[in-house]
C-alpha cells in the first residue's frame, strides 16, 4: 500500500518561512501524516519541546522508520 502525506511538505516549509525566527520545522523523512507514534526521533524531539521547552535545531531531520506491515 502506498502512503501519501495528507499535507504538502512545501506548505509546511512555507509556514516555517513565514514564522521566521519564531518557528522551527522538524522534517520527518518517512511516510504518512502525524508521525509522533511511528518515529522515536519525532517522539523524543516533540517530548523535549513540550516537557522541557527544548526547541529543535533549525533544519532538524528525523530519518524514516519502515512501517510495520
Amino acid at each position: 500500500m502506498l502512503r501519501v502525506p495528507a499535507s504538502g511538505y512545501g506548505w509546511a516549509r512555507n509556514v516555517a518561512r513565514q514564522l521566521g525566527r519564531h518557528g522551527v520545522l522538524l522534517t520527518y523523512q518517512g511516510w504518512g501524516h502525524g508521525s509522533y507514534s511511528s518515529s522515536p526521533c519525532v517522539q523524543q524531539t516533540v517530548d523535549a519541546y513540550l516537557i522541557d521547552l527544548v526547541v529543535p535545531a533549525r533544519d532538524a531531520v528525523c530519518p524514516a522508520v519502515e512501517p510495520e506491515v
